[in-house]
C-alpha cells in the first residue's frame, strides 16, 4: 500500500505496486482508491416510532472509541 500525492510518480508507483502484488500474491492486480488525511466516524441517533414522527436525538464522533474498540478486541481474553 502506498499513498502518491501527485500525478508525475502515479504510474511509476502502479507499476511497483503490480510488481510487489505479483511477487507477493502471484498476481499483479490491483485498486486504487481516494486517501482521506483525517477520516472520521460520525454516528447519528433518531428515534422513530411506526407513524412516521421522528426526533434526532444528536450525533457523535466515534473515530476515537472504533480505534480504542478495535485495539481491545486484539488482546487475548483473560481466564480465571
Amino acid at each position: 500500500m502506498r499513498v502518491v500525492h501527485n500525478e508525475e510518480v502515479l504510474l511509476s508507483s502502479i507499476q511497483v505496486t503490480q510488481s510487489e502484488a505479483q511477487a507477493a500474491f502471484g498476481s499483479p492486480v490491483v485498486y486504487m482508491e481516494k486517501f482521506l488525511q483525517r477520516p472520521r466516524r460520525v454516528e447519528i441517533q433518531v428515534l422513530a416510532d411506526g407513524q412516521g414522527n421522528a426526533v434526532h436525538l444528536g450525533d457523535r464522533d466515534c473515530s476515537l472509541s472504533v480505534a480504542t474498540r478495535k485495539s481491545s478486541r486484539r488482546r487475548p481474553p483473560r481466564y480465571r
